[in-house]
């Protein structure tokens, strides 16, 4: 194998990297490391749970020891050189901003700068991150599968590493290449299990610790979805598929521990049981849309209490909709998870700064917090939407969505969310479920978290998914953008129909499973143009995110 000596020579480099550092070799420029730290807002929160029963609460603290073992194999699955390069700080004296950089990123990549290195060896990381061989190429292992159709499944699963076999490939499941970790994890969800007095959320505990140690979640993702009632619910499984640059196939794992606002839940319990209208009322062909859709899709309103892994490294999630495997939207449905102290910090720190520099000031007073918490809900509520296996005939083949659009899938579906979470705002205004009076904040309020989601990058999926908004609404003159002010409005009307339009295209292409057609929107509606990067230069005093901290109260 040659992963060995690559990572030699990357630890060789890394070396005399901090090496250089402690000299104070002038090639380092610790003000770009500043000016980077510097995306980051410090966004501070109190999670109390002393409403909690004591047996709630001391579940609750065991299932915070997931988060340094998830943080673990994360480290890992993000780079190859793992944890190495932030453990080898401590042996050098470094900037302060290097060691926040690291952490933050999980790496010595930037995740808002499109993977580019902020230290060391320069250019982008690695497109398998962690899970392939350091020197492999997407065209290499393509060639090897299509004499071996029959090995792809396996190779390409989820749940696996990618390793070099003699002249071909082999799959590693995650609980043998993470075994230690993986077991400490189970036995901690076993013992949370053991404490919490909510069934429900004990049985989901056990079968996830089952789960972790064979890699198959299928009845665990079901169980998830049964739990009812439960002040806390937790995140702990590799989930999204975001830092597979090669084939958008490998999950990374993720944890969240979360504590439900009961009462703000239940509130939402009217829009889960429309998932069939919603679908039904998708703006696409009819062969295009499920017959019939998970029963269960509950909605949660929730403080996070601890991140970690893919759900804490770089920039921060608002929401969820979970568990991914198509199976179970399909048989059951998805649960959406919505993030409240999140977003209000990004809201408090973020978007309403960028709204003072970029809305039109006759505008501006419509963007608000309720509108942004509020689209974060119908986001999650469309990921589920349409077809989640290619369409034919109006019949669902084996071959997922995510399967065959690729490294493109989630760049597509992120834009997909956002523009048919808009175009259902009327859906739910007719009836009686939102106020007529929030369209147009609905509008105003999202096209500001257009700009600040394109500063996320536009190599990642939600900054390219929110550069592709922003051509097409303005290509459609539903969003004005005046480049003489570097201001923006929105023309309610033409979005109405701009939003229709894009969401049309959108589900087409994923009903058909049509790459090429991927390809070319995001050819064609993916660029950056030149006014919109001057007018994001003018938010550069703005974090471009937050690094959260929580403190859990008693």
């Amino acid at each position: 194998m040659r992963m060995p000596l690559i990572l030699s020579l990357l630890c060789v480099a890394l070396l005399v990297a901090f090496t250089a550092f402690a000299e104070d070799d002038p090639n380092f420029d610790v003000r770009d490391l500043a000016a980077r730290s510097a995306k980051f807002g410090k966004f501070s929160a109190v999670v109390n749970i002393k409403r909690l029963p004591p047996s709630e609460q001391a579940a609750l603290r065991k299932l915070l020891e997931i988060g340094p073992l998830v943080d673990d194999i994360f480290w890992r699955q993000n780079t190859p050189e793992g944890r190495a390069v932030l453990d080898e700080t401590k042996n050098f004296v470094v900037p302060k901003e290097l060691i926040r950089l690291l952490t933050i990123h999980y790496g010595r990549y930037d995740r808002t700068d499109d993977d580019r290195a902020f230290f060391g060896a320069q250019g982008k990381k690695f497109a398998g991150a962690g899970f392939y061989p350091y020197d492999l190429t997407r065209e290499e292992l393509e060639k090897w599968l299509a004499d071996r159709p029959e090995r792809r499944a396996e190779i390409l699963g989820s749940f696996s590493v990618v390793q070099r076999a003699g002249d071909g490939f082999a799959a590693l499941p995650y609980h043998q290449a993470y075994p230690e970790t993986v077991e400490r994890l189970a036995q901690v969800l076993e013992e949370a299990a053991a404490l919490t007095r909510n069934e429900s959320l004990a049985r989901f505990l056990s079968l996830r610790a089952a789960a972790l140690r064979s890699d198959d979640y299928f009845e665990s993702d079901m169980a998830w979805l049964d739990v009812r009632d439960s002040a806390i619910d937790v995140v702990v499984a590799p989930y999204e598929t975001y830092d597979d640059g090669l084939f958008g196939a490998k999950a990374s794992y993720e944890g969240l521990v979360l504590l439900a606002d009961v009462e703000a839940t239940r509130k939402l319990a009217s829009f889960q049981e429309l998932a069939l209208e919603l679908e039904r009322n998708l703006p696409v062909a009819d062969g295009f849309k499920k017959q019939q859709v998970g029963a269960a899709s509950p909605i949660g309103v929730y403080d996070v209490v601890q991140a970690s892994g893919g759900a804490n490294a770089g920039v921060k999630s608002i929401a969820a909709s979970l568990p991914n495997d198509e199976r179970v939207r399909e048989q059951k449905g998805a649960k959406t998870l919505m993030f409240r102290n999140v977003a209000k910090g990004k809201f408090d720190t973020i978007l309403l700064p960028i709204a003072k520099v970029l809305i039109d000031r006759r505008q501006f007073a419509l963007v608000r917090f309720e509108a942004f918490f509020q689209h974060t809900l119908l986001h999650e509520l469309a990921h589920p939407l349409g077809a989640n296996f290619v369409m034919a005939d109006g019949k669902a083949s084996a071959v997922s969505v995510r399967e065959s659009l690729k490294d493109r899938y989630a760049a597509i579906e992120e834009c997909k969310a956002d523009v048919l979470g808009l175009y259902n705002l009327r859906f739910f205004m007719e009836r009686g479920l939102i106020d007529k009076k929030m369209e147009a904040p609905a509008y105003l309020t999202q096209v500001a978290s257009l700009y600040r989601a394109i500063r996320f990058g536009a190599g990642e999926a939600h900054g390219q998914a929110n550069v592709i908004q922003w051509n097409f609404l303005r290509a459609k003159k539903a969003l004005i953008f005046d480049p003489r002010t570097g201001k923006t409005r929105v023309d309610v009307e033409k979005m109405r129909a701009a939003l229709r339009e894009l969401a049309e295209r959108l589900l087409t292409i994923e009903a058909t499973g049509d790459y090429a057609a991927a390809g070319a929107i995001i050819e064609e509606m993916g660029r950056m143009p030149p006014e919109l990067s001057k007018a994001l230069a003018r938010l550069s005093k703005i974090p471009t995110d937050v690094e959260i901290a929580i403190q859990v109260k008693p």
